[in-house]
Formats: structure tokens, sequence, C-alpha cells
């Protein structure tokens, strides 16, 4: 197993080079991958050789574990280390499916309610990056996160960049890529790159070049609801129509500035939190969570699609369906 893991582990350094953060966090990414702590202390002992001191090894790959599982490491008279688990209340509360129907049999609603309630017309044709700059006020200097696909491909560019590489194809007789892409981080980044948790470095979509929690200008309410969920049985709705139900429910539509189609079962409503802090965000995801909204929402680095993009999986545009800019 860490045989196909270290082709993604950064090259264990020398002393005096950053060798105790790289045990450390090499033990976290191994932690988190499901690779028992003996046999990560073995590979990183293996890799550090002479470099590490006595007891190194050992004190970086125990706090490495207990970094990345939040529980608290004790070691044994065999020198081995056991993981003792802590009580633990959830932070989120569980989907409460009365509720949910209870929003549904009192307001369905359906994507072309949603259309209905936007203030302007929401036009699907508008190219995406067009659309962002109006939604962020963009002067042409912030910083954009975008990707082709959910799993790779996402770099950050400035709004300028993106549109001087958009022009460059359109008059080059080209269609747009970006009109293609999927993905979107709905905050502005404050960094072109920064280093994933596990110690990679110059990643274009990470906590650490993500905006400020308590700076976000969006959040996202997404109810994730499958098709074959039960639930939409039992109401006799679509996975979309209990997404709009809530939206049009429990959403202030003054604050909604758009909805995009996913291209698949669910609707994506980009809510306007500026002036809020982390602590009333994870608040107003606490009271949502009951319904089936995804808390990841409120995440600064979370990704969502791109409004009128494209999702190839589907072969289906992600249509702009409500459109309510700040005036």
């Amino acid at each position: 197993m860490i045989l196909k893991l270290e082709l993604k582990l950064d090259p264990c350094p020398g002393r005096g080079g950053g060798l105790n953060t790289w045990m450390f966090k090499t033990a976290a990414h191994l932690a988190r991958h499901g690779v028992s702590q003996a046999e990560a202390q073995q590979f990183i002992s293996a890799q550090a050789g002479d470099s590490a001191r006595p007891g190194e090894v050992d004190r970086q790959v125990e706090q490495g574990y207990a970094a990345a599982t939040g529980e608290e490491p004790v070691r044994i008279e065999s020198g081995e280390f056991i993981i003792t688990k802590k009580p633990r209340t959830p932070q989120w509360p569980d989907r409460d499916d009365a509720l949910i129907r209870e929003v549904v049999e009192t307001r369905r609603a359906s994507i072309e309610d949603i259309i209905k309630a936007s203030p302007l017309p929401p036009d699907t044709t508008r190219h995406p990056v067009d659309v962002l700059a109006e939604l962020h006020g963009a002067k042409g200097d912030e910083l954009l996160c975008m990707a082709p696909r959910p799993a790779s491909g996402f770099c950050t560019l400035t709004f300028n960049k993106w549109a001087a590489g958009i022009r460059r194809r359109l008059a080059a007789g080209k269609p747009s890529q970006t009109q293609d892409w999927e993905m979107v981080v709905p905050n502005l980044m404050k960094a072109p790159t920064g280093t994933t948790k596990e110690g990679r470095p110059y990643r274009p979509r990470t906590s650490e070049n993500a905006c400020d929690p308590n700076q976000m200008r969006f959040v996202v309410v997404e109810v994730d609801v499958s098709h074959d969920d039960p639930i939409c049985s039992t109401l006799g709705a679509t996975p979309q129509e209990i997404c709009a139900s809530v939206i049009l429910s429990k959403l202030d539509l003054a604050q909604v500035r758009m909805v995009v189609q996913s291209g698949g079962k669910s609707l994506h409503a980009w809510v306007d939190i500026e002036g809020k802090n982390a602590a009333e965000v994870q608040a107003f995801f606490r009271e949502l969570t009951s319904l089936g909204v995804d808390h990841r929402g409120r995440l600064p680095e979370q990704q969502f699609r791109l409004p009128n993009g494209y999702r190839a999986d589907k072969k289906a545009r992600q249509n702009l369906i409500f459109w309510n800019p700040r005036p």
C-alpha cells in the first residue's frame, strides 16, 4: 500500500531541510490512507535513514497520527503506540426526513418556480467568467479558481488572464474552453497557490490559499439527495424538486445571488453572506443540515458546479436558473 502512495509523497529532505516537518506530514498522510502506525514508522525510518536522530521518527509518527485522527496517542511498555478514542459529540445534526416532508408538502416547488422567482432573467448563454465577474464585482486582478473536471486540472488565475485567454481563442475562431469547464470555487482566492494538509506545495486549491473563513462572500446551499433515496419515492418528488422546495421555503431570496443546475440531481444556491463571520456561517448551516443540506458548502475552498459550464459525464449544461446580482 505504501509503495503505491510513495509516488504521491514528497521526497524526504535531509537534516536542516525540514526533515521533522516531512516526517510529521507524511505520517498524517499515511494515517488518512489507512496505513498502520507500525508500517508508517518502518517506512519513514527507511526514508529518513541516518538523518533522523534517536526518537525523532517515533515522536513525529505519534504526533502525525494524532493530528490525522484527532485522537490521543498513548505509549505502552513495548514501545508501540495505541490510540485511545475520545468521546465526541456530532458536530452536525442528522437529516430529519419529517422536516423535509413538511417543507415539500407545504410548498412543493420545481425548477420552473425557481426561474419565475428570479429577479432578473437568467441568461443560460452568458459566458461563465462574465457571470462570475459581475457576481463578484471583479475589477480584473482578483483570483478565481476553476477546473475542467472535479478531480483534476484546477488552476487559479486573475479574471484578466481568463478573459485574455478567452479573447485569443475567439479571435482565432476557436470555442472558449472555459465554457466547457465544470467546477469553480465560489469565493475568490487570496493567493495563486497553497500547501495541502499533506504538505504538497504549489497547489491551486487548498484551504491555505482560499479566502479567510471570516471573510467569505458566498456559501452554497445544496440538498444532497439522490434519485434512489427513499424520501423521493415517499414524497413522489425528484431531488431537484426537494432542492427547489428548500431554497424557496428556507432561504432569504434577497440574499440568494444565483441558483445553478448541477447538470445532475441537484441545485446549487449561492447565498451572499458578506459581513458574517465563520461562527455565524456555522450556525446557518447547522439549521439547514437537518434538511439534507451538505455542510461542506460553508468551506472557503469547496468547489461547485460552474454556472453555464458543461458537465461531461452527464453531457449536460449547468444552467443558471436564478440571477440576482447585488445592486
